[in-house]
């Protein structure tokens, strides 16, 4: 905490003594020549908050502030842009980890954009936040407050985003193994969950909460038919499939998650939240399905691969939902085809909701 001496004001030219700004936090005292009727003031043990960022880094918050934040709620109602564009940097300010997400997420897009002098110094520098965010993150992560909870929870989606572009950085790449990475995804989102069940009266009292309208929330608005018949479909087959109830009650949680999902969607078409929201959402149960690449398990993520594919045109998504249901295909035996025709075809006509 900053502590001043007494101040005594003077009606002659005078001296204030200020910090040099040493990133240790030791200050030594420097004097300027200040006007007439100012006053003397020492600073003493005053470290800035965050001091393990170079200059080069508020390139990339600039960056983040004027371009990457619009990416990630462009066509969203004015509220929830000012609330990536403004609020959350300020909340990154006193919490370290975000700070470390948001430049991470703007060094990956200025390599994407090739805005940049050499890609490969920037693509190193995003990794490198997005490692120091992981690390920074644990300590707040096992301490959930009043405090943190609205941090976690942004964090808790720019480093999936972070996860989802970052093997999609370069056009022509082909993801490795769709299936595997969309579970390690799901794992690092696993935290948001946490916070919205658990700090949920905590962000909606804080200057975050449009962040909770993005995905979180429940919508009424009807299905459209074919979504109907589908999901219809996926549940019937869990139904009489005869799956232990320790199986089929993650089966079912993820239906009904998709079912929010694709109701979310009909009115906000654009909204980015409403399709990672069933990332965070799934239980750790049917993640660890998915890992094992249990049948069912694949054909539901292939089923969300149509929500993926709505977001084909953003830098950090791509052809994520076109090459997932392509690998899911590929995997499965004849007998579960057809509860994939229909992400299928609406993948390949390019469906949109509505």
């Amino acid at each position: 905490m900053c502590e001043y001496a007494s101040t005594k004001p003077t009606s002659t030219a005078t001296k204030t003594t200020i910090p040099s700004g040493k990133a240790s936090g030791e200050y030594d005292d420097r004097s300027i020549t200040a006007g007439t009727s100012c006053a003397r003031a020492t600073i003493y043990n005053a470290p800035p908050l965050i001091v393990d960022f170079a200059e080069s880094d508020l390139a990339l918050m600039h960056h983040f502030a004027t371009a990457t934040y619009a990416t990630l709620c462009d066509q969203s109602p004015s509220c929830l842009r000012e609330t990536w564009q403004i609020e959350v940097p300020k909340e990154a300010f006193s919490q370290p980890f975000l700070m470390h997400s948001l430049l991470a997420l703007a060094a990956l897009h200025k390599t994407v954009l090739g805005d940049t002098n050499d890609d490969n110094q920037c693509l190193t520098s995003a990794v490198k936040h997005h490692n120091l965010a992981l690390t920074k993150s644990k300590l707040a992560l096992a301490n959930l407050s009043k405090e943190n909870c609205e941090a976690l929870l942004t964090f808790s989606a720019t480093v999936a985003i972070f996860a989802l572009a970052l093997p999609v950085c370069d056009d022509s790449r082909v993801l490795d193994d769709p299936v595997c990475e969309l579970a390690q995804v799901a794992t690092l989102m696993r935290g948001s969950a946490t916070i919205v069940r658990t700090g949920l009266h905590w962000v909606r009292d804080g200057k975050l909460e449009p962040l909770l309208r993005d995905g979180f929330l429940s919508s009424t608005c009807d299905l459209a038919a074919d979504v109907q018949r589908q999901l219809d479909c996926l549940r019937c087959r869990i139904d009489s499939a005869g799956y232990l109830d320790h199986i089929k009650t993650p089966y079912l949680h993820a239906v009904e998650l998709l079912t929010t999902c694709f109701r979310n969607i009909v009115p906000f078409p654009e909204d980015k939240g409403v399709v990672t929201s069933w990332l965070a959402m799934i239980s750790p149960e049917f993640v660890s399905l998915i890992s094992e690449r249990q049948p069912m398990a694949l054909v539901l993520l292939a089923n969300y691969g149509v929500l993926l594919h709505c977001l084909k045109d953003l830098w950090w998504c791509r052809n994520w939902g076109a090459e997932l249901v392509e690998s899911v295909s590929k995997s499965l035996e004849d007998e579960w085809q057809d509860l994939i025709d229909w992400p299928k075809q609406r993948v390949a006509r390019n469906w949109t909701p509505g």
